[in-house]
């Protein structure tokens, strides 16, 4: 979701967990900071592959599904279906934001889908 909304914040202190009935569970999504940018190219503030990699690129977070114990198929449903989530909520996401229709359509891949992260 980092890359995809153009959060490139994503720093460690904007991670947590809470104490649930059942153990710790990740908490819900906090701080998030989409960056404008002018141009395709971004880097995440925290590494997500092995490597160290942080380009803000699906296909590069998809390589490196084996970190995070997935394979790289049930990687990329994950990305189509944040993909998707994005999508299909933008508009009532914008009218609860009471974004303008300019504003909108500067957040809209610029910092949300950007058409660099998909490189």
């Amino acid at each position: 979701f980092n890359i995809l909304s153009g959060n490139t914040d994503d720093h460690g202190r904007n991670h947590a967990c809470l104490i649930g009935p059942t153990g710790l569970v990740l908490s819900p999504a906090y701080d998030i900071c989409p960056q404008a940018r002018t141009g395709r190219d971004a880097r995440q503030a925290m590494a997500f592959a092995a490597d160290g990699g942080r380009a803000a690129r699906v296909g590069d977070l998809v390589a490196a599904a084996a970190v995070y114990h997935l394979d790289s198929a049930d990687a990329q449903v994950i990305v189509e279906h944040q993909v998707a989530v994005i999508h299909d909520a933008w508009h009532s996401v914008c009218d609860a934001g009471e974004l303008t229709t300019s504003q909108r359509a500067a957040f809209m891949e610029r910092q949300f889908l950007n058409p660099g992260v998909f490189d």
